[in-house]
């Protein structure tokens, strides 16, 4: 964080949740305010399986606990997951924390479907 309030316009964190990041957003403000620096750009990096795809879900659930030492408990609420509103529901929850924009990959299947959901959530968020 230090270095993206010294030398960047913008922080990117990912594999977080909005509480998760609320904290860190907290943290980012106090420190850029110690630095007599402006709060730098909040770009949350993300993931989402928005089909019904258990073991993408668990795959990538997988891939925290193991790799990345993430607990079982935390690495199941990265992912964002569900319908439109629920999706739309998360976005704002990362907004609320202090996001300023939230990329999402999305994984597990169905691509096309996953984009329709994602845009549906936006739309919801627009109105």
């Amino acid at each position: 964080m230090r270095r993206a309030i010294l030398y960047g316009d913008g922080w990117a964190p990912s594999l977080i949740t909005p509480s998760g990041l609320a904290a860190k957003v907290a943290r980012l403000r106090e420190l850029a305010g110690e630095l007599g620096r402006p709060v730098p750009q909040v770009s949350v990096g993300g993931h989402a399986i928005l089909v019904d795809d258990h073991d993408a879900v668990e795959s990538f659930v997988a891939s925290l606990t193991g790799p990345h030492g993430m607990a079982e408990e935390v690495a199941r609420d990265i992912p964002v997951t569900g319908g439109a509103e629920r999706v739309a529901e998360r976005l704002a929850a990362y907004a609320e924390a202090g996001a300023d924009a939230v990329g999402l990959g999305l994984d597990g299947g169905e691509w096309m479907r996953q984009a329709e959901i994602l845009a549906q959530a936006r739309a919801l968020l627009t109105d």
